[in-house]
């Protein structure tokens, strides 16, 4: 009881927290890649591809965003912020609304539902619950009648045995055991994992049935009348693997009867018939075992996301504004303290400004907004505008130097996919920092010049950061840009996105201010004359 309490009292006190401030009772930073494997398992062309995720560390927001209590709830909701057409139409996002509502407003229900999701855990052979059961044929022992004869043997030297008492019966016995236990042994090695999720489907299991089991009204935030069926279809399921899962943890806690059962079963092989029989349940119950993952893990990342919201001291829930992309109040969802910025695109801009003013964070911040928005329907901002769009990005680049690409040849190839999905799917939010840089300056600003016209023909929102003024001068797109003010001893930086052209070059000023020898910071300024 005292652990129990305990648990709620942990529960209670971290909602609303961010889960980077400590109190994760595991780093999910490690695990990372087990976290991936639900997504992973379902990779298609309607989701934020890996450039785009990389280049905006989603990895670092969905941490900031992992208030799930269960494995299933952290998968769910990496999938989740990947899926921008997850909350596609008005009835979906305002059922999703209805949901986060009625989760922060009932917290005594809420907490009840997070402890048993708590006791759902996050051991690390949980996150490959998903993989296992998309692979489960593959799960089948092998050479099943070989395991029959062997057991047919068994039976036959045990007979023999004990009414001829013969000693050759003996020891023939003993070989057979001797075969059996290596036969059981191999196996179980090889099938540990596969056993690891039989618990997992049990644990999902009591916690779908015990939400239909409520006498509170959950109505609004939870499909009962969902979980009664999923519960209804995995039932016989879960109680045929009752016996062997209950057996199998009485053997990982070190219960002395359950080691001796255990190798009695092993000895007889009834362990290797027993799971090529759960592997064929599971098989037909395939479907229904999803559905209970999925229920499970969409109720925790509904929590993690209404936690979320608290811990925010800004966000907005956006308007699925079509025509334009625009934010007031704008922050980084991973800066605290930011300056928050107005902006609009109705189509197209360039964003000049010095180094280090605040260009990238910007266009980041609305890349991961309109990302934010079209998946957990939550922006950190006063106010946020964005339609259907995918968001694909060109901006943390560098050389690869084990498959010898350069920095140009991977940003020509990372531009190229941009326009082959703007000539696919038409509606993209491309984000482009520092275009082409990575070759000469004259070829630099040409083949610019010329991707930047090719982009005005089509109907991509069109984000770009350069330092070439040569470049800027373009009637189809708005000039915005980061002023920065060169001090005495420092270079002081506003943040705050201006119309129009401008911004002060810094590079010179900062090399001065580095303590560079005065002759080079002369010749540089003259140069630049």
């Amino acid at each position: 009881m005292l652990r129990r309490k305990q648990i709620a009292s942990y529960i209670d006190a971290n909602f609303g927290k961010s889960p980077l401030d400590g109190g994760m009772y595991y780093d999910a930073t490690n695990r990372i890649k087990l976290v991936r494997a639900y997504y992973e398992m379902k990779m298609d062309d309607t989701q934020v591809d890996e450039i785009t995720w990389e280049d905006l560390e989603m990895d670092h927001v969905f941490l900031t965003v992992n208030h799930a209590n269960c494995f299933a709830g952290e998968q769910v909701l990496y999938d989740q912020l990947h899926r921008t057409e997850i909350l596609g139409s008005a009835e979906q996002r305002e059922k999703y609304e209805r949901q986060l509502d009625a989760w922060l407003e009932h917290p005594k229900e809420r907490l009840q539902v997070e402890e048993k999701l708590y006791e759902i855990g996050k051991f690390k052979n949980d996150y490959l619950f998903a993989s296992l059961i998309e692979s489960v044929d593959q799960w089948s022992v092998d050479n099943i009648w070989f395991l029959h004869l062997m057991q047919g043997l068994l039976a036959v030297c045990l007979l023999g045995t004990i009414m001829l008492k013969s000693q050759m019966c003996g020891v023939e016995l003993m070989v057979v055991i001797a075969v059996n236990l290596m036969i059981y042994l191999r196996t179980k090695n090889r099938y540990e994992v596969f056993f690891s999720a039989l618990g997992s489907l049990k644990k999902l299991y009591d916690f779908v049935d015990w939400i239909t089991h409520r006498n509170m009204e959950m109505s609004v935030w939870i499909d009962q009348q969902q979980a009664k069926e999923v519960a209804s279809q995995t039932r016989k399921l879960v109680r045929k693997i009752m016996p062997f899962g209950i057996r199998k943890q009485g053997v990982n806690n070190g219960e002395l009867s359950a080691i001796l059962a255990d190798y009695l079963w092993g000895i007889t092989l009834m362990d290797c018939a027993a799971l090529n029989h759960m592997v064929r349940l599971i098989m037909e119950q395939k479907q229904a075992v999803y559905t209970l993952y999925k229920f499970a893990g969409q109720v925790d990342a509904q929590i993690a996301v209404a936690s979320y919201r608290k811990s925010l001291t800004k966000w907005c829930k956006p308007e699925m504004e079509h025509g334009r992309i625009a934010a007031r109040g704008l922050v980084h969802p991973l800066l605290s303290h930011a300056v928050g910025n107005d902006f609009v695109l109705e189509n197209r801009a360039i964003i000049t400004g010095a180094n280090a003013s605040g260009k990238s964070t910007f266009m980041k911040a609305m890349a991961i907004n309109a990302i934010l928005a079209q998946t957990i329907h939550t922006c950190t901002a006063d106010e946020f505008q964005v339609g259907k769009v995918q968001v694909m990005t060109c901006m943390s680049l560098r050389d690869d130097v084990e498959s010898g690409e350069s920095y140009y040849f991977r940003e020509a190839k990372y531009l190229r996919r941009i326009l082959h999905q703007i000539k696919e799917k038409g509606k993209v939010f491309c984000v482009i920092d520092e275009i082409f840089k990575g070759t000469n300056t004259t070829e630099r600003i040409a083949a610019s010049k010329a991707l930047l016209e090719y982009l005005v023909q089509t109907d991509a929102f069109v984000l770009v950061a350069t330092h070439d003024r040569e470049i800027v001068d373009n009637a189809f797109y708005y000039n915005y840009y980061f002023e920065s003010e060169v001090m005495e001893h420092d270079i002081v930086f506003d943040y705050k996105i201006r119309e129009g052209f401008g911004g002060k070059s810094n590079a010179i000023a900062l090399l001065e201010l580095l303590g560079y020898p005065q002759e080079i910071v002369q010749k540089a300024r003259e140069y630049v004359i």
